[in-house]
């Protein structure tokens, strides 16, 4: 096996596992075991075992106590739990971006949101990849690391819905909300743009509902 410099050797495992979820090549419930990866990366496990931690820390992978790791499953967190915890650290956290982001900066999410409107239909990689650096482009503007800390390992939880429903939410509804926010951040008005965020992470709570048949429990 040719040796590797550990960081590149996790760099190549953690895309190659990031983009075989992406691509539900590995579904939700999926055993991702460190000897197939390394085998088949010709790396060592290490590297692999460390991706797969990444990847655990931003919501993707659960490790169980057993240590075998696994494509997260929605089945294993309450879908309206979650939103509900989205809605308000989302919404909360776009407040304090809006009393504080630049004009540059906007423009940088801006660029994001044209990129994302850009990508041709049936493209689910790039899609993702880029509502993803649109939702954390604007929350890395929030000032607050414990913030950001805690958002971290649900900003991906829509994600994991599109992998067990097979499809993602209407690409007109994400660019209609996600300008919506942007216009809010303009205003540099904390309440306006929190309450713009929240009318997002409900829409996609309510397609996700249809698309993966759950039945809200209240």
């Amino acid at each position: 096996m040719k040796k590797k410099d550990n960081s590149t050797a996790i760099k190549t495992a953690y895309n190659a596992i990031f983009e075989g979820i992406i691509q539900r090549t590995y579904l939700p419930g999926y055993h991702l075991r460190e000897e197939v990866f390394s085998e088949i990366l010709n790396i060592s496990r290490t590297p692999v075992r460390q991706a797969i931690r990444q990847l655990a820390a931003e919501g993707l992978v659960d490790i169980k106590e057993n240590r075998r790791s696994y494509v997260k499953d929605v089945s294993e967190e309450n879908i309206e739990i979650i939103y509900d915890i989205l809605a308000n650290l989302e919404s909360y956290s776009v407040g304090l971006v809006a009393s504080r982001i630049t004009p540059s900066q906007l423009d940088n999410i801006k660029r994001i949101q044209d990129q994302l409107e850009a990508v041709p239909a049936g493209d689910e990689q790039n899609f993702l990849a880029l509502n993803a650096r649109f939702h954390d482009g604007i929350h890395s503007l929030s000032g607050s690391r414990a913030l950001q800390s805690w958002l971290k390992p649900i900003l991906n939880y829509p994600l994991l819905c599109y992998l067990k429903a097979g499809q993602h939410t209407e690409n007109e509804t994400a660019a209609r909300d996600h300008r919506e926010i942007i216009k809010a951040l303009e205003t540099g008005d904390p309440t306006y743009a929190a309450l713009r965020m929240r009318v997002h992470i409900e829409s996609l709570r309510m397609e996700y509902r249809g698309l993966i048949n759950v039945i809200p429990f209240r």
